[in-house]
């Protein structure tokens, strides 16, 4: 594929009706911003910016409670919070000057409470793309906003550019191009990726980059072997490409267990010999990752499946008691269920008996590249499963012992209820 082509499809695939938050001319009817009906932020935020910018700076803007609160995001899947409380109330913006044209100095900052908190210099390059993530991704005590930049003639690549906010003041901590003065955290559209190696380690920068031209002129020092893809880390003060930056390729299974779900399940009679269980989940608020996929290990292979909107049953492994289920979609994320949110509808209908059984819970990451026909996928995707998944109790339809024995049985009852005592399912 030419790159041209391969542009035009990373365009299609990715962008996806997706809303881009940029920096654009004022002029012009533009629909009612449902987080500023009035206009009233629009007003106060172009007055400032004229102000304290330049008369020719026009901008866009973000209100990040809303975004928090309803998780937009223009890449999708990433972790939107407000770790600190330091986000309360701040809006987000960006300007470029508009009256000239010039695209190549552009800002951001923090508008709150109808004044500008911070500005940056004029260093931002093209049109704002959205922001990526809010979290505090180095774990210095401080939220990190990343936002993405596209050049105005290839809105197919993506830089990132990662402000690091303390409730007052705003500093730059990614590396910086010394010549053309952009950032050196590139990727194509919709690719950048937070890895979180563990909750200690400050957390990687995933990109992919089928654009090799120029690369070696921005990276001579590093050899990077997992190209097409490229991984930027944090050396102690900016996240850019080191020398000791470990390189994630993409055909690995990412980190998907940071986060924390609870489900409630109601077990009823619906028949004389049919049993229905009607599963709820809920994601903790502090969940980092929005829930796309769940399997149910010693569950009967004999049960009808019913599931809520933009989830699907993917089916029963054949050698293990285990079915599971995953959010449809070529992104997986726009029906996943975010921090804080509830799922109702998954119910199954099976003639066995009410059993405790295991439940693994995965957060959204994009596949490995390698794909379903390595005859490798099979094994390393049920590992990934066991090993990289929240995991806990819930009931579950179980097949009843084939010859059954009254004290076996028995047994069998009195560790149900010791269990569900202990698991506080009931007193």
């Amino acid at each position: 594929m030419t790159k041209a082509g391969l542009r035009v499809f990373l365009l299609f695939a990715f962008l996806g009706g997706e809303t881009i938050a940029r920096c654009m001319s004022s002029q012009g009817n533009h629909p009612v911003n449902p987080d500023d009906p009035t206009g009233t932020i629009k007003s106060q935020l172009e007055g400032m910016v004229k102000t304290q910018i330049g008369q020719g700076y026009r901008g866009g803007f973000q209100v990040l409670d809303s975004i928090i609160a309803h998780h937009g995001s223009t890449t999708k899947g990433e972790d939107l919070s407000d770790p600190y409380g330091t986000l309360k109330g701040c809006i987000l913006f960006c300007a470029v000057n508009a009256d000239s044209l010039d695209y190549e100095s552009g800002v951001m900052g923090i508008f709150k409470n109808g004044a500008i908190l911070w500005h940056s210099d004029p260093i931002f390059k093209g049109d704002w793309g959205g922001t990526l993530s809010l979290q505090d991704i180095n774990h210095d005590g401080k939220v990190e906003i990343l936002v993405e930049w596209y050049p105005t003639s290839d809105i197919t690549v993506r830089y990132l550019w990662i402000i690091s906010w303390d409730g007052h003041s705003g500093r730059i901590i990614n590396q910086v191009e010394p010549r053309q003065g952009n950032s050196m955290l590139i990727s194509a559209i919709e690719m950048f990726h937070v890895i979180e190696p563990d909750t200690v380690q400050p957390a990687l920068i995933r990109g992919y980059c089928p654009y090799t031209e120029g690369l070696a002129d921005l990276f001579p020092d590093t050899a990077i072997s997992t190209l097409p893809w490229i991984t930027y880390s944090w050396n102690g003060s900016l996240y850019g490409l080191w020398p000791s930056t470990p390189q994630v390729s993409g055909d690995v299974f990412l980190p998907a267990n940071r986060l924390t779900v609870g489900v409630h399940c109601l077990a009823k009679q619906i028949d004389p010999d049919t049993l229905s269980f009607q599963y709820t989940w809920q994601s903790d608020p502090r969940s980092k990752q929005a829930m796309a996929f769940f399997a149910l290990n010693g569950v009967s292979h004999s049960f009808a499946s019913s599931e809520p909107k933009n989830w699907r049953y993917i089916g029963y492994w054949r050698d293990q008691p285990i079915a599971a289920w995953e959010v449809e979609g070529l992104d997986g994320y726009g029906g996943s269920l975010k921090s804080g949110d509830t799922l109702k509808g998954v119910r199954l209908k099976a003639k066995g008996v009410p059993g405790i059984v295991r439940f693994y819970a995965q957060g959204f990451q994009p596949p490995p590249a390698f794909g379903l026909n390595n005859p490798a996928y099979k094994s390393a995707y049920e590992q990934n499963v066991f090993n990289n998944s929240y995991s806990n109790l819930t009931l579950g339809p179980v097949d009843p012992p084939i010859q059954l024995g009254p004290v076996t049985f028995v047994d069998t009852l009195k560790n149900y209820l010791s269990r569900s005592r202990t698991l506080g399912w009931f007193t």
